[in-house]
């Protein structure tokens, strides 16, 4: 199995701005410049368009994974943590974003 945290997905995105609530959604990502040349790289894409391409492709790539999370626990019984970061269930914010939970488990919004 390929490891996530070394080449192809390692510095590809900045992480959104500090939300107010931490229970909030997830705030949008923004591509690194070597993700946007990347992008522009492969897909054609003109200078002037490359970021805006990158970022909606990081950002796609988040709600895809987001739309599978939910609350998990490990082996030793910790958690519940997001199956898709592994983050404290739900301060990372993607029960807003998970098609696996229905509306009444998610009763922040």
């Amino acid at each position: 199995m390929a490891d996530p945290n070394n080449g192809e997905f390692v510095g590809i995105f900045h992480v959104g701005k500090p939300r107010k609530n931490v229970l909030d959604k997830p705030a949008p990502f923004t591509a690194t410049k070597k993700f946007a040349q990347y992008v522009q790289e492969n897909l054609g894409i003109p200078d002037e368009r490359m970021y805006d391409a990158a970022d909606w492709v990081v950002n796609l790539m988040e709600r895809y994974g987001a739309a599978f999370a939910k609350p998990v626990f490990d082996m030793e019984g910790n958690g519940p943590m997001c199956s898709f970061c592994s983050m404290i269930w739900p301060l990372c914010g993607h029960h807003h974003m998970s098609a696996e939970i229905d509306d009444e488990e998610d009763s922040n919004e």
